[in-house]
């Protein structure tokens, strides 16, 4: 404390450290400064000689004390509780109109279980059971026909090299964003009998909870087709029939994903799928991408998928540039599926059924929404963000602003329909739970460091409850409406020229 205390006199270390028998307090404290025990205690009573509480327990102490001298009111002179509508009226600066804001079925993003959006079941060996669908959404409807389709196709399969896809070049893709459209390329491909189609999603989580399909690609052995999963999404269900037709292989690369988009957005399934990442995973190819996978099957080089990440999928009308970049995903791929076929033959040691069984194991997952964990969910993903961004909390009170912040971070991407990295990344959440701001100055110095080089739009349009959130968690105990009049007068004390004045209050930053 540096008021004049001595060791001896200081509570804290009096309160820190115990002694078994007769021993003075002040020959603790002696035995502590020297870092050895006096010279009067025997053995036996040195290895009792031991701290009480751990370093976690004493800051909190030392906080409690410090908010004694001080007051938590200060805390809350910024902080406002918000009610959902306050949380959802906030405009969108960076983009006028949402995609999702145009959808024609509602979003959902409550904990309330999710329910297929299955109206009809083509390609029935079961028929549709409503009241199932109702009560136990997590299982595929889709599950008895995905698990019992035919191992093997009944169709030969091409000789790697007897047909080769053009390039890109050569034939420019048919774009579909007509509900027409959509059901006359499904009347075809029905009318043609085909036996294979290669299958890609494009997918936009950035700015939506869920997440929602943009773009949906589907190559046959002659065409590239690129769909407006956007303005199709309603339309979509046309391609159930083909989507469940065990006679047709549905060729994915990674369609752990895809198969769940599917059923979100327009509750598709897939029946008899192959996915070429598994094969070539258990194959033991050097590069199991889909880079790596068309190289070695087609011998093309196209650039790995991590290099569209920047492309904005929600955008609309699609450039060349983009109709290209999704083509990439599929075109390529039968060519793949034609080497898998040759090296799964049913005389080699890895037959075509191992990797077709396994991919329906990965077809008839349900899609589930996703929730926070429990209590040992949330202290492991503490811990892992505290060794990935190298951050150490020292304080339970921080642990509690730690769990407040995923809880709120969830709350708010929720009702706005963002995700929570969006909302608050997890870089950011850890510096927010180190320094545990509740003025804007404190905040914006937090910030000062991040990538964000400044606060992010949508969190200073959020700061007030944000700080409500830290200042109730710093004080459980303290669960209130806010001040009004009071609030008022505080504001205006630390008010000068229209800009809050760093007074250097406790409330300016806890742990900073």
């Amino acid at each position: 404390d540096g008021a004049g205390e001595t060791a001896s006199d200081s509570p804290f270390l009096k309160s820190l450290y115990s002694l078994s028998g007769e021993e003075s307090t002040q020959e603790a404290f002696t035995a502590h400064q020297s870092f050895r025990p006096p010279a009067s205690m025997h053995q036996s009573e040195h290895q009792t000689f031991r701290p009480t509480k751990t370093v976690e327990t004493l800051v909190d102490e030392l906080i409690q004390q410090a908010l004694a001298r001080s007051t938590l009111e200060e805390a809350f002179i910024e902080a406002e509780p918000a009610t959902d509508t306050d949380i959802l009226v906030i405009p969108y600066h960076d983009i006028p109109v949402r995609p999702q804001d145009r959808f024609k079925d509602a979003i959902d993003n409550s904990d309330a279980a999710f329910i297929p959006k299955l109206r009809r079941k083509p390609n029935a060996m079961e028929p549709l059971n409503h009241q199932e669908l109702m009560s136990t959404p997590w299982l595929s409807p889709y599950r008895t026909e995905i698990l019992q389709a035919p191992l093997n196709p009944a169709q030969p399969f091409n000789q790697p090299g007897t047909w080769r896809c053009a390039s890109l070049d050569s034939q420019p893709a048919v774009v579909i964003s007509h509900a027409a459209d959509l059901q006359a390329l499904a009347n075809k491909l029905r009318d043609e009998n085909v036996s294979e189609i290669a299958l890609g999603m494009e997918n936009h989580s950035e700015r939506s909870f869920q997440g929602f399909l943009c773009a949906l690609e589907l190559t046959t052995r002659h065409q590239d087709y690129v769909i407006d999963a956007l303005a199709l999404r309603s339309e979509l269900s046309a391609l159930a029939p083909l989507f469940t037709d065990p006679s047709v292989i549905k060729v994915l690369h990674h369609a752990r994903d895809a198969v769940l988009w599917l059923q979100r957005d327009a509750g598709l399934f897939l029946v008899n799928m192959l996915d070429t990442e598994i094969v070539a995973r258990d194959l033991g190819w050097a590069d199991p991408s889909l880079a790596g996978c068309v190289a070695r099957a087609a011998r093309v080089q196209i650039p790995p998928l991590e290099s569209q990440h920047s492309i904005d999928w929600r955008r609309r009308p699609l450039t060349d540039g983009v109709v290209r970049a999704a083509r990439l995903r599929t075109h390529y791929l039968l060519d793949v599926y034609d080497v898998v076929r040759h090296l799964t033959r049913d005389d080699s040691p890895y037959p075509f059924r191992i990797p077709i069984r396994k991919s329906a194991q990965l077809a008839v997952k349900a899609y589930q929404k996703s929730r926070l964990g429990g209590q040992d969910a949330l202290e492991a993903l503490r811990r892992d963000l505290c060794q990935q961004h190298g951050i150490v909390l020292t304080s339970k009170a921080q642990s509690r602003v730690f769990e407040a912040l995923v809880f709120w971070r969830d709350r708010v991407a929720r009702i706005r329909d963002e995700s929570v990295q969006y909302v608050l990344d997890d870089k950011s959440l850890m510096i927010l739970t180190r320094d545990c701001p509740t003025r804007f100055v404190a905040l914006e110095r937090s910030f000062r460091h991040t990538p964000h080089k400044g606060i992010p739009v949508l969190l200073n349009e959020l700061r007030r409850p944000l700080f409500w959130e830290i200042a109730c968690a710093l004080d459980p105990h303290h669960q209130r409406m806010p001040m009004e009049a009071a609030l008022e007068t505080e504001m205006s004390s630390h008010v000068e020229g229209g800009s809050i004045v760093d007074r250097g209050e406790i409330g300016f930053g806890w742990f900073q």
